[in-house]
């Protein structure tokens, strides 16, 4: 079962958040504070330097991606396969609280407003169980009874192609503290940001 330090972050890895740039080579997070300091080499799965396969660059993408998902759970909570716990207790969890769902249908007009949020909120649980892990956003934010407009470095990059993924999430990261409520966040919004960080975008052949 899960213990009460599965949460604290290793500190004998890089910092994630880890990255790739569509090769095979992953570089982690600089722990330092100076803007300038470059990304610390974290490894090359590549068996060749000089030529990458598809299935290695898939291989950096996952190593990536699992590393990031994973960000506060200890090495030795995931040897000890943590993730399949989870997993489990989220299923026991969904089955009781679906026993609950259809007890309390149609049972009393109490706990209608309960039963609403309830039903969605199954819903999003059971497709992260089933679903490759898939989570719909959305529904999880209306189990809550909330709403929001979810950016992504994919919008940055349509307005700025000309950035990495990860001045693209720095972008990101910059709108959201800069938010104005009366405003929002607009493709505008992404263009300005972007220019303040990084300067102007540059020009194509078809403006000169």
């Amino acid at each position: 079962m899960t213990q009460p330090n599965d949460m604290q972050h290793a500190s004998a890895h890089a910092p994630e958040p880890w990255e790739h740039h569509g090769n095979c080579l992953i570089y982690g997070q600089c722990s330092g504070d100076d803007d300038d300091d470059e990304a610390p080499f974290v490894a090359d799965v590549c068996n060749n330097p000089n030529v990458y396969t598809e299935q290695e660059r898939a291989n950096a993408r996952r190593i990536v991606a699992a590393v990031n998902a994973c960000k506060g759970i200890s090495t030795e909570a995931l040897e000890r396969g943590v993730i399949t716990e989870l997993r489990h207790v989220l299923g026991e969890l969904l089955t009781t609280a679906g026993d609950l769902d259809a007890a309390l249908d149609g049972a009393t007009d109490q706990f209608n407003a309960e039963h609403t949020k309830l039903a969605p909120a199954l819903h999003a649980a059971q497709a992260v169980l089933d679903g490759g892990m898939a989570l719909d956003m959305h529904e999880l934010l209306a189990s809550r009874r909330k709403i929001a407009a979810i950016w992504c470095m994919e919008d940055v990059l349509e307005v700025r192609p000309d950035l990495t993924e990860k001045q693209a999430w720095e972008v990101l990261e910059q709108v959201e503290r800069r938010r104005d409520a009366t405003i929002g966040i607009t493709w505008d919004t992404l263009e300005m940001v972007a220019e303040d960080l990084f300067g102007s975008a540059p020009k194509s052949d078809s403006q000169d």
